[in-house]
């Protein structure tokens, strides 16, 4: 049986993966339309939406996953990253700005932002070497941390 996960909404978009084809949807409901925006063999889940862009992660194996956005008023989809020594998952949107989790060999998760306008990347410094839960709204980008230093484990 196919279920549908991780919705998300924005104003009057619906979107969301179907669990077992990890394919993309959107629905308008100004307009009564549903369209599949995916339909590839990849897993693509953990997406959320901005007016009209939606970001996903996609995985070509387990460990590789790269940035994707999806422009519902233009009807095509944009491949942001092409880092195979990478995974790249949890993206979340906010104006021209993806916020995105990049990791190496399941070790440190950088922070990265990219910007749509100028395709350019930049990394955010954290203390912490393990970060997820990223969100992005305006000029913030927030995220939860936790570090499993040597010294802090003592305790």
């Amino acid at each position: 049986m196919i279920g549908y996960e991780d919705i998300k909404i924005y104003k009057n978009k619906i979107v969301w993966y179907g669990r077992g084809i990890f394919d993309i949807y959107a629905h308008d409901l100004s307009t009564g339309k549903t369209i599949r925006l995916t339909d590839t063999p990849e897993h693509e889940r953990f997406l959320n939406i901005y007016e009209n862009m939606v970001v996903y992660p996609r995985s070509f194996s387990d460990t590789n996953y790269y940035i994707y956005v999806y422009d519902l008023d233009a009807g095509e989809e944009i491949r942001i990253t092409d880092t195979p020594e990478f995974i790249e998952k949890s993206p979340d949107i906010y104006g021209n700005r993806i916020v995105f989790g990049r990791t190496e060999s399941q070790a440190t998760t950088e922070i990265i932002v990219y910007n749509l306008d100028t395709n350019e990347e930049m990394k955010i410094d954290s203390p912490s070497d393990f970060n997820y839960g990223l969100e992005i709204y305006g000029d913030k980008v927030v995220w939860s941390a936790f570090d499993v230093s040597e010294e802090k484990s003592r305790g």
